[in-house]
């Protein structure tokens, strides 16, 4: 399909990249002409054709494949409207990423439980004695999680590492 100048845009969770021998299978997709971008969840498997039809997943819990098949234009525009937006909020797979062995780097992987709670702590503007109480740790265990999870955002501050989650689809 690539090979025909079809443009190929793929969506990979980054937990379904933890499977041994994943990473090259992207890299070579990649390669081939896939644009490919990762991101920590997927709100719905879907495949849009042209604009014009699309394919959606009613089930993801891979028990049993059922879906919608629609062209209808509103519908259709709606999907498309919301694959953008999760697109522009993806992060790029470089086609030059090396292969893994291993579970997905860090970086790559989406938010743990604890740093999803704290990030709602922080949008909540909760001092870090109520969030210490609240996951059952001290002030100083708070405060060395939440600078943790700054760094891992590439943020200065509390702030930024909202917009930062937000970007990647965290929150």
């Amino acid at each position: 399909v690539i090979a025909r100048g079809v443009r190929w845009r793929v969506f990979y969770a980054a937990a379904a990249l933890d499977r041994p021998g994943a990473w090259d299978e992207v890299r070579r997709a990649v390669e081939a002409g896939e644009q490919a971008r990762l991101t920590s969840e997927l709100p719905v498997k879907l495949a849009i054709a042209d604009r014009r039809a699309a394919l959606v997943s009613t089930r993801l819990d891979g028990l049993r494949p059922e879906a919608i098949l629609t062209d209808s234009q509103p519908l259709v525009a709606l999907l498309c409207e919301m694959f953008e937006a999760h697109w522009e909020q993806a992060a790029d797979v470089p086609p030059d990423e090396p292969a893994h062995r291993g579970p997905v780097p860090a970086e790559r992987r989406g938010p743990t439980t604890e740093e999803r709670a704290l990030l709602a702590f922080f949008a909540s503007g909760a001092k870090d004695e109520v969030i210490a109480r609240e996951l059952h740790v001290s002030t100083r265990t708070v405060r060395r999680r939440s600078q943790l999870l700054l760094r891992r955002l590439g943020a200065a501050n509390r702030f930024q590492a909202g917009v930062q989650a937000a970007r990647r689809g965290w929150v």
